[in-house]
C-alpha cells in the first residue's frame, strides 16, 4: 500500500511485515519526521540542506510487536558532514549540498555515491558493481548501465516515457490526447489501459487476462474484478482494510 498527497509525494507506505511507515514533511516538502513501528527519524533542515537527524530504534521490537514503554535506543547521529551510528564505527558522509556522497556502514561493505550540480544521482559504487545515469536537459532519465546491463529511455515532446531498451529487448508505450497512457507493447506481453471519462484507470488488459477497476465517486478505488474493497476513512490518511472478504493492512495496536 502506498498513500500520497495531492503533489504526489508518498505520505504513508504499508507492508503487511513491517507495518505501516509515515512521512511528514515540511512546507517546502522536505522530509522532517519518518516514523513507524519501532523507529522514529527526525530530520532539521537549514537553507535546503540537511543539519541534525536522529534515528531512535524502540528496545524490543519485532515486526509484529511494538513496545512503546521501553527508553528508545538511538541509532545515529549527524555530526558535521558524516552520520555516526551509535555502537559502531559506521560513517556517513555528505555533501556541502547534504547528500550522501559515502557510506561505510553496509553489508557490502563501502558505498559511494555522485550527483551532478542538479542533485540527480550520476553514479553509484558498492560491492565491487557500478552504476551510472544519465539525463536530458528536463531533468528525465535517459540512460543507466550496471550490472545488469545498459539500458536506455525516450520521450516524446510532452515529456511521457515512449520507449526503453535493455538486455531483453524493446519496451515502447503509447499515450492518448489526454496524456494517458493507453498501451504498451513489449518483447514478451501487451496491455491495453482502460480510463473513464474522468480519466481514471478503469481497467487493463493483457493477451491472457483482463482486469477491471471500479472507482467511487470519491476517486477512491472501490472494487477489483469485482471484488469490492473497503477502506478505513477515520485516520488522517485512508487506510485500506478489506479486499473482498480477506483483511488488508491495517492500523496495528500498541
Amino acid at each position: 500500500m502506498r498513500r500520497l498527497d495531492r503533489l504526489g509525494r508518498w505520505v504513508e507506505l504499508g507492508d503487511p511485515a513491517v507495518g505501516i511507515v509515515r512521512c511528514q514533511r515540511d512546507g517546502a516538502g522536505r522530509p522532517v519526521r519518518i516514523h513507524g513501528a519501532g523507529f522514529d527519524d527526525h530530520r532539521h533542515w537549514a537553507r535546503n540542506r540537511l543539519v541534525e537527524r536522529t534515528v531512535t530504534i524502540e528496545a524490543n521490537h519485532s515486526a509484529s510487536r511494538r513496545n512503546t514503554g521501553s527508553a528508545g535506543r538511538v541509532a545515529g547521529r549527524l555530526v558535521g558532514d558524516e552520520w555516526v551510528s551509535v555502537g559502531s564505527a559506521s560513517r556517513r558522509k555528505l555533501d556541502a549540498a547534504g547528500r550522501l556522497v559515502e557510506d561505510d556502514g553496509g553489508p557490502a561493505g563501502v558505498a559511494r555515491y555522485a550527483c551532478d550540480p542538479a542533485g540527480q544521482l550520476v553514479a553509484a559504487e558498492t560491492g565491487g558493481h557500478e552504476w551510472r545515469f544519465a539525463y536530458d536537459r528536463g531533468g528525465r532519465l535517459t540512460a543507466e548501465s550496471g550490472p545488469a546491463g545498459d539500458r536506455s529511455f525516450a520521450y516524446d515532446e510532452g515529456g511521457r516515457l515512449v520507449a526503453v531498451e535493455g538486455p531483453d529487448g524493446r519496451t515502447s508505450m503509447r499515450w492518448d490526447l489526454c496524456g494517458r497512457r493507453v498501451a504498451e507493447h513489449g518483447p514478451t506481453r501487451e496491455r491495453h489501459f482502460e480510463w473513464d471519462a474522468l480519466g481514471r484507470l478503469t481497467g487493463v488488459a493483457s493477451e491472457d487476462r483482463h482486469r477491471s477497476l471500479t472507482v467511487d465517486p470519491f476517486g477512491e478505488l472501490a472494487a477489483v474484478d469485482g471484488q469490492p474493497i473497503a477502506w478505513d476513512p477515520t485516520g488522517a490518511v485512508p487506510e485500506l482494510r478489506l479486499i473482498g472478504a480477506a483483511a488488508a493492512v491495517g492500523r496495528r495496536a500498541d
